[in-house]
């Protein structure tokens, strides 16, 4: 006779999904780079999927368990403010659900988070306050027991490492918030020069703006705990 599994061993052993529902592409860009910087293992074994509709989103429930967090903005090609977020936890009431959106208003925030978001984070936010708001999800749902690297495993340093140490203090610059203009004042040095740094960081980080850049820093920073 089969033993059934526990509900708690199952969910174990089920793999870290993160299904994103937005249909703006610099937006999609962004939320991919945050769980990369923060879950590499997640973003490396396919485990965020990304709808552009809310139909979308509803097909995928049917053909799939429900994945472990979900990161949605409220205005979408089909579905418009806080009825989106109803229908969601409507259809995965156990999922913590994260708004990203561009609805800053507070009683927009309040309301969503009355009706059971997890959080609720504005697109024009600073890029740390994003990762502020979704890292406790994904650390959280952290594997038990994590896979221990092997003796002879040779890791690549993370992107950010390889990076001189004048671009990492121009990053780490952009990151807190200042402009080009701001920056270049602060190292004494020229403001284009501070943009050609910033174009070979986002080459070599691969990522297409300063908002992708900075959140991949900001989640390094706070991995070796250095001071932002």
């Amino acid at each position: 006779m089969n033993t059934p599994v526990p509900a708690s061993a199952a969910a174990a052993s089920a793999p870290f999904e993160i299904l994103v529902i937005e249909d703006h592409p610099m937006m999609i860009h962004s939320i991919h780079a945050s769980v990369q910087a923060l879950r590499p293992d997640v973003h490396a074994n396919a485990g965020v999927m990304t709808v552009c509709t809310l139909a979308q989103a509803r097909k995928r429930f049917l053909r799939r368990d429900p994945p472990a967090l979900i990161i949605t903005d409220l205005n979408l090609p089909d579905s418009r403010g806080l009825d989106t977020l109803r229908t969601l936890r409507a259809l995965a009431p156990g999922v913590p659900v994260i708004v990203f959106s561009a609805a800053d208003e507070r009683t927009t925030e309040r309301a969503a988070l009355e009706l059971g978001a997890g959080a609720f984070v504005s697109k024009s936010a600073l890029p740390q306050r994003f990762l502020q708001k979704i890292r406790p999800f994904l650390m959280n749902h952290m594997p038990a027991t994590a896979p221990a690297a092997s003796a002879g495993a040779c890791h690549a340093p993370h992107p950010i490492e390889q990076l001189t140490e004048r671009q990492r203090t121009v990053l780490a610059e952009a990151a807190a918030g200042h402009r080009d203009r701001e920056i270049a004042l602060r190292m004494k040095i020229g403001e284009q020069t501070v943009r050609t740094h910033l174009s070979v960081i986002y080459q070599r980080l691969g990522v297409q703006n300063r908002t992708q850049a900075s959140m991949q820093y900001m989640a390094w920073a706070k991995a070796h705990d250095v001071v932002v």
